[in-house]
């Protein structure tokens, strides 16, 4: 079951490991990223920050895909983590269960919408196939800041366009 979908160009970091993994009580967190699947280096050092009584797993988009929908894995806690709104849309066309996303932030040669979210119209446009599927998008670094959906910070810049 996922119990949590996030999306930070940071993936595993200190938030996600003292704030997030026990908030939502994840038992498993799964890496969701074709680059860090294919890179010894980045997972071992992502394994490192996890504790060890939550297991962490790193698929390709297409793997996490396959992990979530997969009835054997049903039993898990699953909190999945994506760093850019296109993954994230695979993922959601394809599993069931997405709720709500929350991101913590996104920082890159990009317009900055906020503070910690620079995104380009194209993933404003993700964002928006995501959100029409009926999951919620916001902005949430951790579990103690408010939830602040970013459905009307997303139409008022596809509107100017």
């Amino acid at each position: 079951m996922i119990v949590a979908m996030h999306m930070d160009d940071r993936l595993v970091h200190g938030q996600v490991v003292m704030t997030w993994i026990p908030r939502v009580q994840a038992n498993v967190v799964l890496v969701a990223n074709d680059a860090v699947f294919n890179d010894k280096i980045r997972r071992s050092t992502m394994k490192l920050a996890v504790p060890t009584s939550t297991k962490i797993g790193f698929r390709t988009i297409d793997g996490a895909i396959e992990f979530l929908n997969n009835p054997q894995n049903s039993s898990y806690r699953v909190m999945v983590l994506t760093n850019n709104p296109f993954d994230a849309e695979k993922i959601c066309e394809h599993v069931n269960g997405v709720e709500k996303i929350t991101i913590g932030g996104i920082r890159k040669n990009a317009p900055m919408i906020r503070d910690n979210l620079n995104l380009t119209l194209e993933d404003i446009g993700s964002f928006e196939r995501i959100m029409a599927k009926g999951i919620k998008v916001g902005m949430q670094p951790t579990p103690n800041h408010k939830f602040e959906d970013l459905s009307d910070t997303f139409k008022s810049i596809t509107d100017k366009q």
